[in-house]
């Protein structure tokens, strides 16, 4: 009886090379990465600069004349050490004041999503406050000048030697809570990069050691399953007769007829 051993080079069986390439659906020149977006427009921010000028000026001679007229003025912080320094603790409300209310401002407004919901309304109301105490901050020093007046009234004294400690504290405050809501936002933010640990085996050990019966596993492998090789596919043998055509249309397999 005939017997028939067809021989298929790996390339022509589907099954030994594998699945083919996948194909893509419309033009491949289509690119729909978002890089390739283009952004809108955004807004220049030089006028703010332009109004920030004055505003600014204002409220420092503001600030200065009132802090004059309330016992700030001129000081020797290292009496002993350096006798000569002397520092006009005049300039420490409108750079105090002035620039907390700018960052709680910027607290408020940003679009940053790890702030939480009570770091922003803390944010927003002391804001609003150091803006209104400027204001009235403000009123007070041209009324006193208006009036001629060389010293503040207690009252506004005591409020005004209250701001440097006060604005201390709502900015320390402020600073604590946006860090700890980027702490929490980058323990609960997965990483991306990261996947299961992995079990490494040495690449020193040759394959007689890998496969031989005496072989030791790492410490990592001692406690997994064996698992047996993938099954190899041996050559078709047919005890009949030869197929009538080749199994891929329009590609020719060798046949050797045995008697």
């Amino acid at each position: 009886m005939a017997a028939v051993i067809t021989d298929a080079s790996p390339a022509m069986d589907p099954g030994l090379r594998g699945p083919g390439p996948a194909r893509t659906a419309g033009p491949a020149t289509a690119d729909r990465s978002p890089a390739m977006v283009r952004p809108g427009r955004t807004m220049r921010s030089w006028p703010l600069l332009v109004l920030a000028a004055p505003a600014a000026a204002e409220v420092w001679s503001g600030w200065v004349g009132i802090a004059q007229k309330t016992g700030f003025g001129l000081v020797s912080p290292l009496p002993g050490i350096w006798p000569s320094l002397h520092l006009d603790t005049a300039i420490t409300l409108p750079v105090g004041v002035e620039a907390y209310a700018a960052y709680a401002l910027r607290a408020w407004l940003a679009r940053d999503r790890s702030i939480s919901a009570r770091t922003r309304r803390f944010a927003k109301w002391s804001a609003i406050c150091s803006f209104a105490l400027g204001m009235v901050g403000q009123v007070a020093y041209h009324l006193m000048a208006q009036a001629g007046m060389a010293r503040a009234p207690w009252a506004v004294t005591t409020v005004v030697s209250c701001l440097p400690v006060l604005v201390l504290a709502m900015g320390t405050a402020l600073a604590h809570m946006l860090r700890a809501d980027a702490d929490a936002d980058a323990t609960d933010t997965p990483d991306s990069q990261t996947g299961p640990p992995a079990i490494l085996r040495s690449l020193s050990w040759s394959s007689e050691n890998q496969d031989g019966p005496d072989r030791r596993w790492p410490e990592a492998d001692r406690d997994r399953p064996a698992q047996s090789p993938p099954p190899v596919r041996a050559k078709q043998q047919l005890g009949s007769a030869a197929r009538p055509s080749s199994p891929f249309p329009g590609r020719s397999c060798r046949r050797r007829l045995v008697y």
